[in-house]
Parts: C-alpha cells; sequence; structure tokens
C-alpha cells in the first residue's frame, strides 16, 4: 500500500518515483524494495511525509482519504491502459478490476461521509467547553 500511495504522490507532482527518491537521497534500490512490499523505516517515511507534506497515516494508507485518493488514481492508470488495450480479452480484465476499484471508491467515499457526519454530531453533542480563565460564564459557574 506504501508503495501505490508513494507512486500516486510522485505523479501528482509530475515526477517519477525514483526522480523523488533521489531529491531525497535516496537510491533507486529503495523505491524497488518499496515497490516490492518493503516498508520505509521511520526516519526515511517522516522524509518523504515532509517532501509531499501530508502525514505518515495518509502515505501508509491508513486513512480513508488515501485510500479514496489511490482508488482514483489506480482507476485512472488502468483506464488509460484500457483504451490502448487492442487484446480483448485483457481489455476485459481491465474493465472487470476498473469496476471493482469503482465499487471500493464508492464504499471507501460512502464510509468517509459516515465518518464525518458522526464527527459533526459528537462536536454538536459534546462541544469543547471554553477554557477555564476566559471570563465564560462556563468558567465561572465551575469554579
Amino acid at each position: 500500500m506504501f508503495f501505490d500511495q508513494y507512486e500516486m504522490l510522485c505523479r501528482k507532482v509530475k515526477k517519477s518515483p525514483n526522480g523523488v527518491a533521489k531529491e531525497i537521497g535516496f537510491s533507486s534500490a529503495s523505491v524497488t524494495q518499496w515497490k516490492n512490499g518493503a516498508a520505509p523505516r521511520e526516519d526515511t517515511l517522516s522524509l518523504i511525509c515532509k517532501y509531499f507534506n501530508v502525514k505518515p497515516g495518509y502515505i501508509l494508507g491508513y486513512t480513508p482519504e488515501a485510500q479514496i485518493d489511490v482508488a482514483k488514481f489506480k482507476i485512472e492508470q488502468l483506464t488509460k491502459k484500457w483504451a490502448k488495450c487492442k487484446d480483448e480479452d485483457e481489455r476485459q480484465d481491465l474493465a472487470v478490476e476498473i469496476d471493482g476499484l469503482r465499487e471500493s471508491l464508492h464504499d471507501l467515499t460512502f464510509i468517509q461521509t459516515i465518518e464525518a457526519a458522526a464527527d459533526r454530531q459528537a462536536k454538536k453533542k459534546y462541544p469543547t467547553p471554553p477554557k477555564s480563565g476566559t471570563g465564560s460564564d462556563y468558567a465561572k459557574s465551575h469554579l
């Protein structure tokens, strides 16, 4: 999952994964390891996050936003590949993969909407009280 996010972020800034790694100070061997499933060390991850201005949870694919973004990216890449493909069997396989990703994207978007609604509801139900010493009525009544 890390490499998918990393590659997507690289493409967004119109650079290759190897080019970004080189800018940050890593070799193409590191990129190959990430592509093969290895996760970067914590210090490496920190530098990558700083480069792209994202949080570790995002680049590791833990957040709904990250999963949505990578699904959109994959759909875009597969759609381009499908359009260029001449082999009918391969086109069918790509179409099935694209449909699966679209379904996942729909589910992720639904989950994100539900989580956002729950957060809004929780904030309404349990608003953050003003800090003591602010002179607010709440603070004065609870002294």
